[in-house]
C-alpha cells in the first residue's frame, strides 16, 4: 500500500509542479526587477508552542482523517489540535529541510481543513524571525520568492519581524484527497529545500 501511495504521489506531483513552478527558477529571479511588497497576512497566528494536542479519535472531517492516514503511511509525525473558533480542523506536521552544509532545519506545518471540505490551507508561521534592520531586504527577498513560485506565498509580519509561508489548495472531488493533501506536503518540502537557505541568511 505504501509503495502504491508513493507512486500515486509522484504521478500527481508531476502535474502539480508543472502548474506551480512554471515561473523562472528562483536563483534566476534574484537578478530580476523587484516588485511591490505583498500585503501582510490578516490571519490570526497560532503559535506552535501554545497548541494543545487532542486525541485523534476526535477528528470530525473526512478529509482530515484521510490526510492523517496518508501521513502515517509515509511515516511523518503529526498532531491533531481539534477545531478552532471558525470550525477549521487543525493538524500540525513536523518536517525539516537539509541545507548545502548537510545541516537539518526543522519547521512546523499547520494544515487547516474546512467543514465543507472544499479546500485545504497550509501555513508555516514564523518560518524565520529577523532583525528589524533587515526588514527592507527581507521584503525584497519575499517578493522574489513570490514571483518565482505561483503556489506558495511568503509574507512579512512587521509586528514581530517574521516571515510566514502560505499555500491553499482547492480540493478536486474527482481525485483522491489523500494524494492531493500529501502532494501539498511534498511540494512544501521541495519549496523549503529551495528557498529555506535564502531565508536563513536573515534568520536570528
Amino acid at each position: 500500500m505504501k509503495r502504491m501511495l508513493k507512486a500515486l504521489l509522484v504521478t500527481t506531483l508531476i502535474a502539480c509542479l508543472a502548474f506551480s513552478m512554471a515561473a523562472p527558477a528562483f536563483a534566476d529571479v534574484l537578478s530580476m526587477t523587484r516588485q511591490a511588497a505583498e500585503d501582510a497576512l490578516e490571519d490570526e497566528v497560532l503559535d506552535d508552542d501554545e497548541l494543545e494536542e487532542v486525541s485523534a479519535s476526535e477528528i470530525r472531517y473526512e478529509h482530515t482523517r484521510q490526510f492523517t492516514e496518508g501521513l502515517d503511511m509515509i511515516d511523518l509525525d503529526w498532531e491533531y489540535h481539534g477545531l478552532d473558533d471558525e470550525d477549521y480542523e487543525l493538524i500540525t506536521v513536523e518536517d525539516y529541510f537539509i541545507d548545502d552544509d548537510e545541516e537539518e532545519h526543522e519547521y512546523v506545518i499547520q494544515v487547516f481543513f474546512e467543514d465543507d471540505e472544499t479546500s485545504i490551507g497550509l501555513r508555516i508561521w514564523n518560518a524565520i524571525d529577523f532583525d528589524e534592520e533587515d526588514y527592507a531586504d527581507v521584503i525584497l527577498l519575499c517578493n522574489d520568492i513570490n514571483y518565482a513560485f505561483r503556489y506558495f506565498k511568503t509574507f512579512v509580519d512587521d509586528t514581530d519581524n517574521s516571515v510566514t509561508i502560505a499555500a491553499d489548495l482547492l480540493v478536486d472531488e474527482d481525485q483522491d484527497v489523500t494524494v492531493q493533501s500529501l502532494n501539498l506536503i511534498v511540494m512544501t518540502e521541495m519549496f523549503m529545500t529551495e528557498v529555506g537557505p535564502y531565508l536563513l541568511d536573515y534568520a536570528i
